[in-house]
């Protein structure tokens, strides 16, 4: 490329914030912004203000694909998700507990689905 490189990490609200940043920035194509589809689709279904629109933004390259995998501590016993709703369904009022990367996130998303098919 022949140039410098300025790498500028703008973490927070779910990408709200970067993706803020590169919706203003001059369209110049000096600033690219590095997000999921997510961070577009689903801030703009559950936030109520977001300040850029998915029309801000033109899709230059893929990244690459990821899952979503879940995950219990090695000595629990438990090897699947049936496992993890057969012990909370054997704790009936015990708090279930579970880190993701953040609230609003797909994977927030997944264990609230998943939490709703051990209810039913």
């Amino acid at each position: 490329m022949g140039q410098s490189i300025v790498i500028e990490n703008k973490p927070g609200a779910f990408a709200m914030l970067g993706g803020e940043t590169a919706a203003r920035s001059p369209p110049d194509g000096c600033t690219v912004w590095s997000g999921d589809q997510a961070a577009l689709i689903l801030n703009l279904m559950f936030y109520k203000k977001v300040n850029f629109r998915i029309s801000d933004f033109q899709p230059v390259g893929l990244m690459g694909k990821f899952n979503f995998v879940n995950r219990t501590g090695a000595s629990s016993g438990i090897t699947s998700l049936a496992g993890v709703a057969a012990v909370d369904g054997a704790r009936k009022g015990a708090k279930h507990s579970y880190g993701s990367s953040g609230a609003g996130t797909p994977q927030h998303f997944c264990h609230g689905d998943a939490q709703q098919v051990r209810r039913h």
